[in-house]
């Protein structure tokens, strides 16, 4: 069912079904169930496109001077490859948003430091300011070590606000 998903341009299993219901491929006999109702990673990511922040900000900021971060799941299907959770970090100048997915919260850290590596090579900019609320993935020694190490102001929020 995966391949098909795949090579058919990621529909869903009951149209694969109904595909080979109608025999509209020779040979392809499997049947749509709950078993294969789960979203592949290619899926999660197309699915996943929209701002994450409505409107502008009146407050100015420099390129990378202002990133936000936030850890949504663990989502109730997961996807095929194992991840439950999204990390969503935003550069906040241009709103440029980059989503990482994982498999559970004890590598929100790793992530982190893996997407600011990337913003900053890319832009050729350092970050100034890391922005997230006060849970537990981002309160811990791997993000303080990190932001100490870079010189990063790391700001919290209080849990569950955006």
């Amino acid at each position: 069912m995966r391949l098909w998903h795949h090579r058919i341009g990621h529909i869903g299993p009951r149209i694969i079904d109904l595909i080979g219901q109608k025999g509209f491929v020779n040979g392809l006999n499997l049947k749509a169930s709950n078993d294969y109702d789960y979203v592949c990673t290619g899926c999660a990511h197309r699915k996943s496109y929209q701002k994450p922040m409505s409107g502008t900000s009146e407050t100015k900021y420099s390129k990378i001077e202002l990133v936000v971060m936030n850890l949504t799941g663990p989502i109730s299907v997961p996807t095929w490859d194992g991840y439950v959770y999204a990390l969503v970090v935003v550069e906040v100048s241009c709103q440029y948003p980059v989503g990482h997915l994982l498999k559970s919260k004890e590598k929100a850290g790793g992530a982190v430091k893996d997407v600011i590596a990337i913003l900053e090579h890319q832009s050729g900019l350092k970050v100034k300011r890391l922005r997230s609320d006060n849970s537990s993935e981002f309160i811990n020694s791997t993000i303080n070590k990190f932001c100490q190490h870079n010189g990063i102001i790391h700001e919290t929020t209080l849990p569950y606000l955006p």
